[in-house]
């Protein structure tokens, strides 16, 4: 059993609305495949070659389609009398067509993406200031005078305990938290936290500094900024396309089902009206 009736009902329908939508149109030689924006769960593909002549080819090539029970096809025709024989993809039985992710494996979680980043260290220049993170080791501020090192700060090194707590308290799904905006769409993050920095001046305490990663369109992961909402506790961005890669990040791309029709010879359309009467 190849489709269910709701599967084939809709794959039929779309065939049916493609055809009649094209049908004020010269077909332009070779394949070719659509979006519908109306069902993007299937894409339909046309070729100009006749169903006899695609079969041929496919055939001398060591091919050919088999209709061996597990593929459907329909016939279709549209609003000009061309006729098309369409094979529909296969949908188990009680499949919804969009499900195509059943049964895969749970995806990666955020801080096992991120071990992709190693042990690297990266860097961020601000005025006086050079900026290093050298990933879940520490987090530094210094400045060089003529490669010498004259003012050098640690904001933090790695905390495995206090990260835990913030993310507890965060309440965040796999570790994932989410920063409000006032003039945009909130954005993901997964933070680390870094403690036991250089006592400050003014507080009498040990600085800290929290990393905050996003995802990044960029190839490159890099320190984005670094801010210090209270004195000496700092918020560093580091925007990185590794962690884009779980579904937190972005819209899971659903499986598209690709719809093959082709037209169907004057001389064979007749043949088969025929055995139908």
């Amino acid at each position: 059993v190849a489709m269910s009736r709701l599967a084939v009902a809709v794959a039929s329908w779309i065939v049916a609305s493609f055809l009649n939508a094209r049908s004020s149109q010269a077909l332009p030689s070779g394949d070719f495949g659509l979006d519908l924006a109306s069902e993007p769960k299937y894409v339909v593909g046309i070729s100009t070659a006749t169903r006899s002549a695609a079969m041929q080819s496919q055939s001398q090539a060591g091919g050919g389609v088999h209709h061996d029970g597990r593929h459907q096809t329909v016939s279709m025709t549209n609003a000009h009398g061309q006729k098309f024989k369409c094979v529909l993809p296969d949908v188990p039985l009680g499949d919804d067509p969009s499900d195509g992710d059943e049964g895969a494996s749970p995806p990666a979680s955020p801080d096992d993406l991120l071990s992709a980043l190693g042990e690297q260290c990266f860097y961020r220049v601000e005025g006086w200031w050079t900026y290093e993170y050298c990933h879940r080791k520490h987090v530094r501020q210094f400045h060089k005078d003529n490669e010498e090192v004259t003012a050098d700060f640690w904001l933090g090194k790695f905390d495995a305990g206090a990260t835990g707590t913030l993310r507890e308290q965060a309440g965040g799904v796999d570790a994932v938290s989410v920063e409000p905006s006032a003039s945009g769409p909130s954005s993901k993050y997964v933070a680390l936290v870094f403690t036991g920095g250089t006592v400050c001046d003014l507080t009498g305490d040990e600085r800290r500094v929290e990393v905050r990663f996003f995802c990044g369109q960029d190839e490159n992961t890099f320190i984005a900024n670094l801010k210090e909402p209270a004195t000496c506790k700092y918020t560093l961005q580091v925007n990185t396309p590794v962690l884009c890669r779980h579904p937190s990040f972005g819209v899971a791309e659903k499986p598209v089902k690709y719809i093959q029709c082709t037209e169907v010879a004057a001389t064979e359309a007749v043949e088969e009206e025929e055995r139908v009467l």
